[in-house]
């Protein structure tokens, strides 16, 4: 799996280790070059999905050090930098075959239908665009623009500031839930840099793009988009 705590961060069960000022400097789970256990489908570059726990595929994670700064940098394996999140679609169908599916083994499971569609009442009953910013942490930043429109601020799940772990189908990745379930991998319930956004209920039907520019603690930013569907 993959972390990038910073100085300050904290969770519950920590204040007996770190205190209520939490972690004292930086800490980062690196992802591993195997991922889940070279688990999965075997893509078209002959590297295996093989997505992890959280949500991050396989890579390396490179540190870029000058006097006494100290830069991570994350390079998918068989990829680029350019590369740095996963965007999908939290919807209540989503949410229905995840709890329908959520024992089965992993690798056994039929594909969601449409996961980049969402009915009208879907909107109505909570659907969010996921940002998973796989070395995101506290100090960086999301914004969505919706049809080119002025970007809105994505809020991040998990604040780092005390609280629980939050897990299951409202706080998973389901661009990474998604592969797993279907092609095997990790069970990515639960991550410390996944960003969320609401979409409006009055989006119209039919074919829409987001844009998701996601800049972290070094002010590096990164820009992917996604295209969805209204449907009625």
């Amino acid at each position: 799996m993959s972390e990038n705590l910073r100085a300050g961060d904290l969770m519950d069960g920590w204040r007996d280790e770190v205190g209520e000022a939490g972690l004292p400097f930086t800490h980062l789970t690196v992802p591993a070059i195997s991922g889940q256990w070279y688990d999965g489908r075997v893509t078209e570059n002959g590297y295996p999905t093989s997505i992890q726990r959280d949500g991050t595929p396989p890579g390396v994670l490179t540190l870029d050090i000058k006097n006494t700064r100290i830069t991570e940098r994350f390079t998918v394996t068989g990829g680029d930098t350019s590369k740095q999140m996963s965007l999908g679609l939290n919807t209540p169908a989503y949410r229905q075959w995840y709890e329908e599916n959520l024992e089965k083994e992993r690798g056994t499971v039929p594909a969601l239908d449409d996961p980049l569609a969402v009915s009208r009442q879907g909107l109505a009953e909570d659907t969010w665009l996921t940002t998973n910013f796989w070395m995101g942490s506290t100090g960086s930043a999301v914004e969505v623009s919706i049809d080119r429109q002025d970007p809105v601020a994505a809020e991040r799940t998990q604040k780092m500031a005390g609280e629980r772990p939050l897990s299951g189908a409202e706080y998973s990745d389901p661009a990474a839930i998604a592969e797993q379930f279907v092609h095997g991998g990790g069970f990515a319930e639960k991550t410390s840099h996944l960003w969320r956004l609401e979409l409006p209920d009055d989006l119209s039907v039919g074919a829409h793009t987001a844009t998701v520019t996601a800049t972290d603690v070094h002010g590096r930013s990164f820009t992917e988009e996604l295209d969805f569907t209204v449907i009625g």
